[in-house]
């Protein structure tokens, strides 16, 4: 889910009054929420993501932020497509990585399964959105 620049920046705006911003170096993301559906459909019996959910409005909202994680900042998401369809995803912890380290990887958010905090709603963004787009 590519989330459209408003709901980027605001995210950007509304972590950052909450948490020291991140040290020279690191790298800023904060721009996608990664999906990875393929597995899920393929067991299904289908070779692709279903045609009606690419291009899908979602909204997205903060529910989680990661906590005693080295290298590496982000928050957890809550999901709903505007096709009503579920969002099926192979990632433990659907997120969006706000920043890392240059020698960390964005995806190393889902390698700490038990560092999510629960979110305070009123503290962070709950009206993201952006669209499903299929990034190889």
């Amino acid at each position: 889910i590519i989330l459209d620049e408003e709901s980027r920046q605001e995210l950007l705006r509304r972590y950052y009054e909450m948490h020291p911003l991140p040290p020279s170096g690191w790298v800023l993301k904060a721009h996608h929420v990664t999906l990875n559906m393929g597995k899920v459909y393929q067991e299904e019996g289908r070779c692709q993501v279903h045609p009606n959910i690419l291009g899908a409005l979602c909204r997205v909202s903060v529910t989680s932020v990661l906590y005693k994680a080295d290298g590496i900042e982000a928050v957890g998401v809550g999901i709903l497509c505007e096709t009503g369809q579920r969002v099926i995803c192979m990632n433990g912890k659907p997120h969006i990585t706000i920043a890392h380290r240059a020698d960390v990887k964005p995806k190393t958010a889902n390698d700490y399964p038990g560092s999510w905090l629960r979110a305070r709603s009123a503290l962070y963004p709950q009206c993201l959105t952006g669209r499903i787009e299929e990034v190889k």
